[in-house]
């Protein structure tokens, strides 16, 4: 039985592979222009955050304001 379950294992990543390939949608995000992230930047040294700091900040609610 043991045996068995592999192989269907290994048939189904295949049936997973090809309907994968047979995808054409395009999925990508949409970029931000570069004077956004030159904002961003500016506000956070004025702030004198590192980007970790601004990552880390930006997760409590409040704390950038």
């Amino acid at each position: 039985l043991l045996g068995a379950a592999g192989q269907n294992k290994q048939h189904f990543i295949t049936k997973n592979t090809a309907k994968l390939d047979r995808e054409t949608e395009e999925l990508h995000h949409d970029r931000v222009p570069l004077e956004v992230g030159k904002v961003i930047q500016q506000g956070r040294q004025s702030k004198g955050l590192t980007q970790k700091d601004l990552a880390t900040v930006s997760r409590a609610p409040g704390l950038l304001a």
